[in-house]
């Protein structure tokens, strides 16, 4: 069996152009909706039609993707892990933090470039952690940190333009404070 193989080359960057950072979260239930992804690209949701939309601030929030190869065995898997935090304790967000550690759930994860990742296509995302804190000094954090652990054959696909539009359309406007 061949083994497919890099099609082009990467010049170096020119200019500073980007910036890290996660702007917004979208969550929604996983399930089979019949998406359509093509070469790292998911051009399609399907008949995705429900959506949360969770806003962060700060500099605590990611998604980082780890490449995990075994030569022993000849695999290799992508774990994809988004960590948020969100300011402030309150009982209606803790419950809704809890029950979206608990789910098998699809993460949509836009960063400060207006990229959008999918993490969890095929296995879904999973709580792996998480924490509520008073926070120690005046200045500390009083809120909440959640990691959702996905495990998936390839990195996270980025939304084509079209997908977004869909992805927008599918967000229920229903907030917690």
């Amino acid at each position: 069996m061949a083994c497919d193989f890099i099609t082009k080359g990467k010049k170096a960057t020119a200019c500073m152009d980007s910036v890290g950072g996660v702007k917004n979260y979208y969550f929604a239930l996983w399930g089979d909706y019949g998406m359509t992804v093509a070469a790292g690209e998911v051009t399609a949701l399907g008949t995705l039609a429900q959506v949360f939309k969770y806003e962060v601030t700060g500099n605590a929030n990611s998604l980082t993707e780890t490449l995990n190869p075994s030569m022993e065995n000849m695999t290799a898997f992508v774990t994809q892990v988004a960590s948020a935090t969100f300011q402030g304790l309150n009982k209606d967000l803790q419950v809704q933090l809890s029950l979206l550690a608990k789910s098998r759930t699809l993460v949509f994860e836009e960063d400060h470039n207006g990229n959008i990742k999918l993490m969890g296509l095929t296995n879904g995302a999973y709580g792996s952690a998480g924490t509520a804190t008073t926070g120690a000094a005046k200045g500390d954090l009083s809120g909440y940190t959640i990691e959702l652990t996905a495990e998936e054959k390839d990195y996270a696909p980025f939304l084509s333009s079209s997908a977004k539009t869909t992805l927008y359309a599918a967000i229920e406007d229903v907030y917690v404070s």
